[in-house]
């Protein structure tokens, strides 16, 4: 039993070998994929979001922070297809929160997988379920924090890396990227220069990519995606920043 279980734990120990293309043993040329695909289920990932948003609603008594924009922030991705077919897509729905301190600027935020939209919704389904995982419990919201050691409003623009952390699948991820920022009227605007790559392909969504291979009749698919972002940072709590006398 004792050998049983080394055995076992070596096994698992032994990191999980990304191969750039995934390929689908089952492709055939002449077949037409399948073009419908349900809506995958909210059970998980509508309350998730909803919890996530709430433990960053901004705290005024801390003092001054910014606030990530809803409406006009956003994280973009995008993936290939047979090799060299992009497919570019964005996620709807991320809220984030900094402060500022000696070392720049430090934040936390949430990115909801369930808000994928590539303006194709039988592929966004099926990325959601598959890739994502987010008809399961845990899986439909990916926190990250950031930091931005330039950070100084009062020049109307520089540039400057974010550092982004996160953890997808089990997997710890590390981004730097190199970023344009422009200041304006208590408003800082984040733009990526350039896409990082990032391998999203871990041992616990490879059936789920396999799945969606066969649906979709790919040949090839990558296990990477560049991904890159524009953000809206806008100053919040500045007028709480001492108590008011009354």
């Amino acid at each position: 039993m004792k050998n049983l279980a080394l055995i076992t734990w070596i096994v698992s120990s032994v990191a999980f070998a990304v191969p750039e293309q995934i390929e689908n043993k089952k492709f055939e040329p002449p077949k037409a994929p399948v073009l419908e695909e349900s809506r995958p289920s909210d059970q998980f990932s509508k309350a998730e979001w909803e919890q996530s948003t709430k433990a960053l609603e901004p705290d005024c008594k801390r003092g001054a922070l910014w606030v990530l924009h809803p409406t006009e922030s956003k994280i973009e991705g995008i993936a290939f297809k047979e090799k060299t077919v992009p497919v570019k897509g964005a996620f709807a729905r991320v809220a984030a929160v900094a402060r500022t301190g000696k070392s720049g600027l430090n934040g936390e935020g949430s990115l909801d997988l369930s808000s994928w939209d590539s303006l194709l919704p039988a592929r966004d389904y099926r990325v959601m379920k598959y890739v994502f995982g987010v008809e399961e419990k845990g899986n439909s919201v990916v926190p990250f924090r950031f930091h931005v050691a330039q950070w100084n409003p009062a020049k109307k623009e520089w540039k400057a890396t974010l550092k982004l952390s996160f953890h997808f699948r089990g997997q710890a991820v590390s981004l730097d990227i190199p970023a344009t920022f422009k200041a304006e009227k208590g408003k800082v605007t984040a733009v990526a220069a350039q896409a990082k790559r990032f391998t999203f392909l871990t041992d616990k969504n490879v059936p789920g990519m396999e799945k969606l291979m066969e649906l979709c009749n790919h040949h090839f698919l990558a296990s990477y995606a560049d991904v890159s972002f524009s953000a809206v940072f806008e100053e919040s709590c500045h007028q709480h920043a001492a108590p008011e006398n009354k």
